[in-house]
């Protein structure tokens, strides 16, 4: 006798078990689709984001793994921070901040000079005719541009530089704007020079490594003045403690 009634209780248990089952796959998890992707971003994508982020008409809203989805948004070169919502029943909400081109480098490729934008942590997120703003710094010398692919970055070693170089145009937006051309000239695997040039001289400059705020206004104050004096000198070495003029010849 006992042994039926705990039988009973077992298939009762069990028929709760799979009606429950029925209700949460045919009448609970169809409610709970993300049925609405609210995009803030000002981003234009070769793709829609629903694609690149990986959703479909079945996305669950309950089981959504939303490091998942950041994680696909991030691989495109031209993201750099993604913010995610859940707006309950049924809606993803996502932020989307994008890359800003600092510098250019041009790659040859078959022939053609290809520009190639990088920000401040050396990535290259635009390349070619995708280039919007070509009126920023050319970044040259001792880099091989032609192995950098969309997406792909500078060496490690120029990354303090690039970020020195973002907090310049933050603060000194307008000395930042006369900057031309900076070249890398390398003296070993983890250090380099700077070859600056200027919109306003034919003056060159040379630095040693890094580059700060007070330096790049210390440079800019010199070769204004000689410019200005019209002095035969092709280049300011400011890499030790006097600095040293090059006369044109």
């Amino acid at each position: 006798m006992k042994s039926r009634e705990i039988l009973i209780k077992i298939i009762y248990g069990l028929s709760i078990v799979f009606i429950l089952i029925i209700f949460l796959v045919f009448v609970l998890f169809p409610f709970f689709k993300i049925d609405r992707v609210n995009l803030d971003s000002e981003l234009v994508f070769s793709r829609n984001i629903t694609e690149i982020a990986g959703l479909d008409s079945n996305s669950s809203f309950l089981f959504l793994n939303i490091d998942e989805v950041q994680s696909r948004l991030l691989r495109e070169p031209l993201v750099r921070k993604v913010f995610i919502d859940k707006q309950f029943p049924n809606t993803l909400n996502i932020t989307i901040f994008g890359r800003e081109a600092l510098v250019i480098g041009y790659a040859n490729r078959d022939g053609l000079s290809i520009p190639l934008c990088f920000d401040e942590n050396g990535v290259a997120f635009q390349i070619g005719e995708r280039v919007e703003d070509v009126d920023l710094p050319v970044i040259s010398g001792d880099i091989d541009f032609n192995k950098v692919t969309n997406g792909g970055g500078l060496p490690v070693v120029l990354v303090p530089l690039l970020k020195s170089l973002k907090e310049i145009r933050g603060i000194v937006p307008d000395i930042y704007s006369t900057i031309s051309e900076i070249a890398i000239i390398k003296r070993g695997d983890m250090t380099y020079d700077l070859e600056m040039n200027f919109t306003f001289s034919k003056i060159r400059a040379l630095l040693q490594g890094d580059i700060c705020v007070e330096q790049l206004k210390n440079v800019v104050v010199v070769t204004s003045l000689l410019d200005r004096e019209n002095v035969s000198v092709s280049f300011i070495d400011f890499r030790a403690d006097q600095i040293v003029y090059k006369e044109e010849g």
